[in-house]
Parts: C-alpha cells; structure tokens; sequence
C-alpha cells in the first residue's frame, strides 16, 4: 500500500471536495467473501488512514503462517486528499494544501480477509484486534456467520405477521410525517439504519 496515490512528476495534487456520500449508506460491491473464509466487516462508515492500513498489515504479518494462510485485502490504498491549514493562519486565500490522503469505506465493506489452513479460533485470535483498533466500529466476520444473518432475515421476512416490519412501505408512504426526519438517501436505501 502506497501512502499516496501515484501522479505524474510535474502535476499538482488534486484537491478533492468533501463528497461524503463516499462514507454513507451501505456497500454494494465488496460486501461478501470472495474467499469465503474469514475477515474484518465495517459496521458502520468512516475513514482509513494510511496509519491504519499499516497497523492492519504489521498486526496480522505477526500472526500470519505464510506456509498455510494468506491474507487479501479488501480495501484500495488512500486515493482521496485531504487538505488542512496550519496552526494560527488566518482564514482566506483559497483552499489550504493537501496534508494527506485517507480510503473511504461504507458500512458492511470488508476491510481485509484471511483465509487457507486455519481453523476459526486462530482467525478470531488474528482478526479480532485488528478490527478493535480500526477507528470505526468492525467486526470479525466468518462464512458460516454471514450465511447464519442471510437466513435469520429471510425468516423473520417472511414469517413477520406486523404490517409495519417494511420500513420501506411507510417511509414511502410518509407515514406519520416521517419525510421531515429522513433525507433522500434513506427513500433510496429503503431504511433509516444508515446515516
């Protein structure tokens, strides 16, 4: 992993603007296994520091077996700048400098997989430290785990006798005035458990 991205020698760094949509909602390209083992899953959305990924690399390096296990990562090198003023400048003069780049991440993206000869417990052992030390809210991840919450939504889907367990029909229908508490993207992702 690179701590910033790769540009030509006699260009400037682009200064990105904030687009936090890069933080909200859920992930809906590298949500599941590929591997199908184990790995670290983002509860919620937030940033990664390239201090971060290096952690993630340095703790699990540590741990690792290279002769039976591997590791992937699930998430690209820091792309998006960040700009920041120094200490007692004034305001004015435009947009500050770029200080430094982070990777953005949605809720249920997977940071990283582990996956080869191992059972559950020497994962959980490897991961679970990782995953405290992120600065969102992770968790450790496995395939039987991810299959389990599959098939107790399906369930509760369809054995739910309540009229109102679809949040999507009342927030559609602007139940109790619900319009006013929501933004668009909540229409969009069908539930309010986003922000």
């Amino acid at each position: 992993m690179q701590r910033t991205p790769v540009t030509g020698g006699s260009t400037k760094p682009v200064k990105d603007a904030r687009h936090l949509i890069d933080y909200r909602g859920p992930e809906e390209v590298r949500n599941r296994l590929i591997y199908g083992q184990y790995g670290i899953q983002a509860i919620e959305g937030g940033e990664l520091l390239y201090g971060h990924l290096e952690m993630v690399r340095l703790t699990i390096n540590r741990g690792l077996d290279e002769r039976r296990m591997f590791a992937v990562w699930g998430v690209e090198s820091p792309w998006k700048s960040k700009t920041k003023r120094s200490m007692g400048k004034r305001m004015g003069g435009g947009k500050a400098d770029v200080h430094h780049y982070v990777t953005p991440v949605k809720a249920h993206r997977i940071i990283i997989e582990l996956g080869g000869f191992l059972d559950w417990l020497e994962a959980y052992d490897l991961l679970l430290p990782v995953a405290d030390k992120l600065p969102f809210n992770a968790r450790f991840i496995s395939k039987e785990l991810l299959e389990a919450e599959r098939r107790m939504d399906a369930y509760v889907a369809a054995h739910n006798v309540n009229p109102f367990a679809d949040v999507r029909f009342a927030l559609y229908h602007n139940y109790a005035g619900c319009h006013q508490f929501i933004s668009p993207y909540h229409l969009e992702w069908g539930t309010t458990k986003y922000h």
